[in-house]
C-alpha cells in the first residue's frame, strides 16, 4: 500500500466492516493542543481548525494531499484547550469559527471573506454584573431554505452559562446578537438544586428545524437526565417541551445530536457503565436507547451523516469516538445493529468527522502534539 504524508494506509477489518483509510499529518512543526474541528467543502477538500501551544488558532486546508496552514493573529484569535475550536463552512465556502477565548472565557466568533479577510468579535453571552462563564459550546450555521432566506449562514451557538445556571442560545438575527435561555436550573431551596445545560450540542435538520441535546444533574436525589428540546422559533427564542433520552443514577458525558425528519439521534457516553450510547424516539415519543460499544473511561462522540446511504437518518448516521487509545467509527445496520470498526489502532484523541457528497469519510484528531487526518 502507498504511504501518504509519511503515514501508512490502513485496511482494517472488525466484524463485517472493511474500510480503507489513508492517513496524513496535517500539522507541521507547531505543537498542537486541545480539540480540533473539521469541515469539507463542496469539492471534498478538508479544512481543520485547531489551537497550538501559544494559544493561537490555526486553519489548515488540503488540496490533493498538500497542506497549507494559516496561523491567525490579532487580540481575539487565541483559544483555550479545554473546548473544541468549532469550524463551519457557509454556502459560499467561507470559514466561520467559534471558540472560548483563553484568558477570559468569552465566546469568540470569527468569519473570513475573500474581500475583508478574517473578522473576529466577542459574542454577548451574559448580562452585567455577571462575568462570562461559558462552557461546552456547540456551533452551527443556519441552512436557510424556504422562508428562511434571511437566516441563511447566520451563526448559532448553544452553551452552558454557569454565571446564571442555564442552557443559553445565542444567534445573529440581522446585525444583532440575541441571547435566549433554552432551559434553566431548578432551585429546591435548602434541598439543593439542579444544574442544566451541561455537555450541550445542537443541530439543524433538513427543514432548518433546530434541536438541542444537553445534560441535567440533580443534587436532591442524585440523578442525571439527557434531554432533547426543539426551538419553535430561532428568531423569537421560543422552545418546545423537553424530551428525556435517559434518566437515572449515572454520569453522562458530552452529547452529540443529529436530526432528519422524522428521526433524532443523541449519542453520549454513560461513564458510570462504561458505555457509548445512542438514543432516539419511537412514533409515540418514547426513548429507545442502545449501547453502541463498551468503552474505557469518558469519550466524546461526534456525529455525521453519509448522504449516499439512503434517506433515513439511521442508515446515514456515523459516530466517531476515541476509546482506549484507538479511533473508532460506528454505524447502524438493519440486521446487525451497531457495528464498530477501528479506524486507527495507533492512538488518537477527540476525533471530528465529516462526509463529502461522494460518501467519503474525513476525520481529524490529535496524536500527542500533532494533528492527524484520515480519509476513507
Amino acid at each position: 500500500m502507498p504511504d501518504i504524508g509519511g503515514l501508512p494506509t490502513a485496511h482494517i477489518v472488525v466484524g463485517v466492516v472493511m474500510t480503507q483509510f489513508q492517513f496524513e499529518t496535517a500539522s507541521h512543526t507547531e505543537l498542537v493542543r486541545g480539540q480540533c474541528s473539521l469541515a469539507v467543502d463542496r469539492n471534498g477538500a478538508p479544512r481543520i481548525a485547531y489551537t497550538i501551544k501559544d494559544g493561537h488558532v490555526v486553519v489548515a486546508s488540503s488540496d490533493g494531499g498538500t497542506w497549507t496552514r494559516e496561523r491567525l493573529g490579532g487580540p481575539l484569535a487565541t483559544a483555550g484547550d479545554e473546548e473544541r475550536v468549532w469550524l463551519q463552512l457557509d454556502s459560499a465556502g467561507n470559514p466561520h469559527l467559534g471558540y472560548i477565548e483563553e484568558s477570559t472565557r468569552r465566546l469568540i466568533y470569527g468569519v473570513h471573506s475573500p474581500d475583508l479577510g478574517w473578522k473576529f468579535e466577542p459574542v454577548p453571552t451574559h448580562q452585567p454584573p455577571h462575568e462570562p462563564m461559558v462552557f461546552g459550546i456547540s456551533f452551527a450555521l443556519h441552512p436557510g431554505g424556504p422562508g428562511n432566506a434571511a437566516l441563511r449562514d447566520t451563526p448559532h451557538f448553544a452553551f452552558e452559562d454557569q454565571s446564571i445556571g442555564c442552557l443559553s442560545y445565542v444567534r445573529k438575527v440581522g446585525d444583532a446578537w440575541k441571547v435566549s435561555r433554552v432551559a434553566e436550573s431548578l432551585n429546591f431551596g435548602d434541598a439543593g438544586s439542579s444544574r442544566t445545560g451541561q455537555s450541550t450540542s445542537l443541530c439543524f435538520n433538513e427543514s432548518a428545524s433546530l434541536q438541542f441535546a444537553y445534560v441535567e444533574t440533580y443534587e436532591v436525589t442524585p440523578m442525571t437526565v439527557v434531554h432533547v428540546k426543539r426551538a419553535l422559533s430561532v428568531t423569537d427564542g421560543t422552545f418546545g417541551a423537553e424530551q428525556d433520552v435517559q434518566k437515572g443514577q449515572y454520569v453522562a458525558g458530552r452529547t452529540a445530536i443529529a436530526s432528519r425528519t422524522p428521526q433524532t439521534f443523541v449519542a453520549y457516553c454513560d461513564v458510570s457503565n462504561d458505555a457509548l450510547k445512542a438514543g432516539t424516539f419511537d412514533h409515540d415519543g418514547n426513548a429507545i436507547v442502545d449501547v453502541v460499544d463498551s468503552v474505557t473511561g469518558r469519550t466524546s462522540p461526534v456525529l455525521a451523516q453519509d448522504p449516499t446511504r439512503g434517506s433515513e437518518l439511521s442508515r446515514q448516521l456515523r459516530i466517531a469516538y476515541a476509546d482506549d487509545g484507538e479511533i473508532k467509527l460506528a454505524r447502524w445496520e438493519p440486521l446487525a445493529g451497531w457495528t464498530v470498526e477501528v479506524v486507527d489502532p495507533g492512538g488518537g484523541e477527540m476525533p471530528c468527522l465529516a462526509y463529502d457528497s461522494h460518501g467519503n469519510a474525513h476525520m481529524a484528531y490529535s496524536v500527542g502534539q500533532s494533528l492527524r487526518y484520515a480519509r476513507g
